[in-house]
């Protein structure tokens, strides 16, 4: 943030910038504080209120848009003031949530989350008005990547020829999802992963956590907080991501002795699809957790296994013995690509009945 502020002092801070890398690592948190540093400028008298507001997303020069969809309410034509209210309270909550978690407290998890043309066109006016009360304008876009491309080709004359005093700040997850002409215009800022211990004072602070509990899913975290917010959140759900989970392992031992167990795995695949878009998810990252301590087992590194099955009747070292080093990586890559598809509307039996197939071949490669 120093480096950033420096920019913004020197005017230098660009007119698009994109800042890319996991919602997890903090993005919105430092985009709503670069948001307090340029509509503070020039106001430092009344500054306190000018931080307030932004934080509040209630500055009538801060311009917010996100991801959206129809639901029970808004049944049609969806626009980003329908949610507004929606994004005040969700961001209280935490501004380190992922996509998902927007989806899921919108009540859109079952559908593709976007930001279409009508919302680029609100993006462009926004930037053209003259600013209320600071001496700048600025529009943030969180989740660039779903902008479908006519609204991607809206924003283009905008930051070709930016309005004066105005800025354009863009977050995106996934840039290859971006038009590569809004990302050679862009100066792109890549963000870095969270350190391990942020997490846990994180987790200890706002989830009241102990710090044994707290250290345990900070080390699964793979560095992102909004994971880490998913990892104590599905605690609740775990005796039955566990039940589910050993059913699909039993049924992935029996395949290859018996060919007529493959209509129970298609079986269990469908079943699995007709959950929640939000259950399904968090049963995948339970068996992400599931097989890397079971690799960590298979390593001996017992001080870092702190997962027993509820199951007396499942042998965990039995099975960790089939989780090793030219399988575990494979494992975990297909766990994270049918999270990255699933979290894009794929068609969700075909995704997870591919997967199961998937991953029933790779528990089976010898070490």
């Amino acid at each position: 943030m120093r480096s950033i502020n420096n920019m913004i002092a020197t005017g230098k801070f660009p007119h698009a910038l994109l800042l890319t890398g996991k919602n997890g690592f903090g993005p919105l948190k430092l985009v709503m504080n670069i948001a307090k540093v340029l509509l503070s400028q020039g106001n430092e008298q009344d500054n306190k209120q000018q931080v307030l507001k932004v934080e509040n997303a209630s500055h009538p020069d801060l311009h917010l848009f996100f991801p959206i969809n129809t639901t029970k309410t808004v049944k049609s034509k969806p626009r980003k003031t329908d949610f507004i209210n929606d994004w005040r309270e969700f961001t209280k909550i935490s501004l380190y949530q992922d996509h998902s978690h927007w989806f899921q407290y919108i009540g859109i998890e079952n559908k593709q989350g976007i930001i279409n043309v009508q919302q680029a066109r609100d993006v462009v006016d926004s930037l053209k008005l003259k600013p209320y009360e600071a001496q700048a304008k600025v529009a943030i876009i969180w989740g660039a990547e779903f902008m479908n491309r006519e609204a991607g080709n809206k924003l283009l004359k905008v930051i070709e020829e930016p309005p004066a005093n105005s800025y354009l700040i863009l977050m995106s997850e996934s840039k290859e999802d971006l038009l590569s002409t809004i990302l050679s215009r862009c100066q792109e800022i890549p963000l870095t992963p969270l350190s391990n211990s942020f997490i846990t004072d994180h987790l200890v602070a706002h989830y009241k956590l102990d710090n044994i509990k707290a250290d345990m899913i900070a080390e699964q975290s793979e560095h992102s907080l909004s994971k880490a917010i998913r990892l104590v959140q599905q605690t609740d759900d775990d005796a039955d991501h566990e039940k589910r989970f050993i059913d699909w392992v039993r049924i992935a031992f029996l395949v290859r002795k018996n060919t007529s167990a493959m209509q129970d795995l298609m079986e269990w695949s469908t079943q699995l699809s007709r959950e929640k878009k939000g259950y399904q998810r968090s049963f995948l990252l339970f068996c992400q957790q599931f097989f890397r301590q079971a690799y960590l087992n298979n390593l001996k590194l017992y001080d870092l296994v702190f997962y027993k099955p509820k199951d007396t009747d499942f042998s965990f070292d039995k099975f960790s013995k089939f989780i090793h080093h030219k399988n575990y990586s494979l494992i975990m890559n297909n766990l994270e690509d049918s999270i990255f598809h699933l979290d894009r509307n794929v068609n969700q039996k075909a995704l997870l009945t591919d997967m199961s197939l998937q991953l029933t071949k790779l528990i089976h490669l010898k070490d």
